[in-house]
């Protein structure tokens, strides 16, 4: 026990804190006087005027001197890598010293002799490649022939390789292409989401495969496919339409949300599952400017001798998109009518109550939304005043 008011413990000795008026504090295991310049360095006594304090070091002050961990140096003829002080031409890679102004560089801590490559060179990851022959791979730093591109852990000669999701493979011809992680033939087949399917007795519909109709509806018996003839692409196989006409008055069967065109059939050819359509399209919700045709190939699931008519004017409404060079896949969504303008201005009608509904619908939203913001900054509001 000790009085810390007149007592000072040093190096586990009990001192005097005070003599001749003036208190003093422990260095190490001895006293100095406790004054505005003076300071402890290690167990040395140092002026802070005129040094400074590495650790336990004690250096003259300049402003080209500084601290590397507990050793100090000039920062003018060295600098300090990893707390430890080496010349200014000197680095560090991993635990080995090496001249900067050498042939030698470093990659992610692996050394390498530059002067055997004779070209420029850069680093790819802990690799060394000349940037005039190769390239670097940054997912697994791998360098790899400038012909060459990456792909996942490797690479591929893109003039006879494709890379599909990170996994290469073999291109088959011009029309390879990729689908998830695998390869597809444009020509025959299609991707629907991640998986292939066969374009000739398959289609896609939201992501999902569905086999083309094995036996089309031909108008005289669609019990048997259980299709409903009233319903779907292949009610232009029957005759008398008034009854479907009449469903989409009632509203029974929805117009809304789709596209309509107006096409002509140029030609027409079938086979035991689909017949392909040559058509020409106009788009017939474009007001403003002039209808411009565009030639286009329609696949429709139908065996009927009505598409054989040559430049007879039909409505479709679909929710497929008319790309130029691509085969139109219509399905049970669809709808083929002859075209009169009757019949026209009853889509457009209904069309024109559907974009209606919609636009309520949207401004019903946001004044629901818009009362609900009012309302909780009138609660927030309260809240604040009460407090």
């Amino acid at each position: 026990m000790y009085d810390e008011s007149s007592q000072i413990c040093c190096g586990e000795r009990i001192l005097e804190k005070w003599s001749n008026g003036m208190e003093r504090r422990c260095c190490g295991s001895r006293l100095i006087n406790v004054t505005q310049n003076i300071d402890c360095c290690g167990e040395e006594e140092m002026n802070m005027t005129t040094h400074f304090c590495c650790i336990n070091q004690t250096s003259l002050k300049s402003d080209s001197m500084d601290c590397c961990f507990a050793e100090p140096y000039n920062k003018t003829t060295h600098h300090c890598v990893d707390d430890e002080v080496l010349p200014v031409n000197n680095n560090k890679c991993g635990a080995v010293i090496y001249d900067t102004k050498s042939s030698m560089k470093c990659c992610n801590e692996k050394l390498h002799n530059t002067s055997a490559f004779n070209v420029s060179t850069e680093c790819c990851g802990t690799e060394l490649y000349s940037i005039q022959h190769q390239k670097c791979c940054k997912g697994p730093w791998l360098p790899i022939p400038k012909e060459n591109e990456c792909c996942g852990q490797g690479s591929i000669n893109i003039a006879t390789h494709i890379c599909c999701a990170g996994e290469g493979h073999l291109r088959s011809s011009t029309q390879t292409a990729c689908c998830g992680k695998t390869t597809f033939d444009k020509t025959l087949q299609g991707c629907c989401g991640i998986d292939v399917y066969n374009k000739t007795k398959e289609k896609c519909f939201d992501e999902k495969i569905q086999a083309i109709l094995e036996h089309p509806y031909d108008g005289t018996d669609a019990t048997s496919l259980h299709l409903n003839p009233a319903y779907g692409i292949c009610q232009i196989c029957n005759r008398n339409i008034s009854s479907f006409l009449g469903l989409i008055r009632s509203e029974d069967v929805s117009v809304c949300n789709k596209k309509v065109f107006k096409i002509y059939i140029t030609t027409s050819t079938e086979n035991e599952l689909y017949r392909i359509l040559n058509v020409e399209v106009k788009d017939m919700e474009n007001k403003t400017e002039k209808h411009e045709k565009t030639e286009l190939k329609v696949l429709v699931p139908c065996k009927c001798k009505r598409l054989d008519s040559k430049l007879q004017e039909y409505i479709l409404l679909t929710h497929g998109t008319i790309t130029v060079g691509r085969l139109l896949r219509l399905g049970d969504t669809d709808f083929l009518l002859p075209f009169k303008k009757d019949t026209y201005k009853i889509i457009e009608r209904k069309q024109n109550k559907c974009n209606e509904k919609n636009r309520q619908k949207f401004v019903d939203e946001m004044r629901k939304r818009m009362k609900k913001m009012a309302n909780k900054l009138l609660s927030e509001l309260l809240r604040l005043n009460i407090h």
